[in-house]
């Protein structure tokens, strides 16, 4: 984030502060997004991504992962020093046209191949490495404990189109095993949380070599606070 923005948020949150008055008083956390669109995949680079591999559109991510951390260690800053958590209300993977948003209008061979980068085995790596940061930056730091640190990834299931690919699913009953975007993430959580998940669960589907009866972390609102009782 460059220094004017961060300046701008800082007054910005100032402003807010006095507007609130003693009701401020009551909170006790700062959410943020955290959307990723590899350096603007689909809006930025749109000429280049339909003649782009999947490993060209996995480097755009990979170059501006400093950005992101820059921009988590900003706001971590803003809320401690208002006494505040910082959150993730939701983020995760943003590589769609933001203009089919805004109009409607879309290009089609931008659209597939966005929908297709979702889909594919390179988009694991970006997804793991944003999560990491958050981690890194937000999750373990000493003072943001809880309710710090929650991440909730958007979303746990929805359908691709031009609109974006939101879900880590496209449907109910798709075979996890298959989806990049859900093996990235739960790679990610059991590293990082080895033992039976503690938090929020559901019966999503026998796994191959997994006992009858086991329950898995649900996916719903995927949160990398990590099932951790902080």
């Amino acid at each position: 984030m460059s220094t004017p923005g961060r300046q701008a948020t800082r007054t910005t949150t100032a402003r807010l502060w006095r507007t609130l008055g003693t009701a401020r008083l009551t909170f006790q956390a700062m959410a943020i997004t955290g959307y990723f669109d590899c350096d603007g995949a689909a809006g930025k680079h749109a000429s280049e991504l339909p003649h782009m591999s999947m490993q060209q559109i996995q480097q755009l991510c990979v170059n501006e992962q400093a950005g992101t951390r820059d921009y988590f260690r900003h706001y971590m800053d803003v809320a401690q020093a208002n006494g505040l958590k910082l959150v993730m209300y939701e983020g995760g993977p943003s590589v769609m046209e933001e203009g089919a948003i805004v109009s409607g209008a879309n290009v089609q061979a931008v659209t597939d191949k966005a929908i297709a980068f979702n889909r594919d085995d390179a988009i694991r790596r970006p997804v793991q490495e944003q999560l990491n940061i958050w981690l890194d930056v937000v999750t373990n730091n000493a003072r943001n404990n809880k309710p710090g640190g929650l991440f909730n990834y958007f979303s746990s299931t929805g359908t691709a189109s031009k609109y974006g690919s939101w879900g880590m699913a496209e449907y109910t009953g798709q075979d996890l095993a298959t989806v990049t975007q859900v093996a990235g993430c739960t790679e990610l959580h059991f590293r990082q949380v080895p033992q039976q998940p503690t938090g929020p669960q559901v019966l999503l589907r026998q796994k191959p070599g997994v006992e009858p009866g086991v329950r898995v972390f649900c996916f719903l609102q995927w949160a990398i606070h990590l099932c951790r009782d902080r």
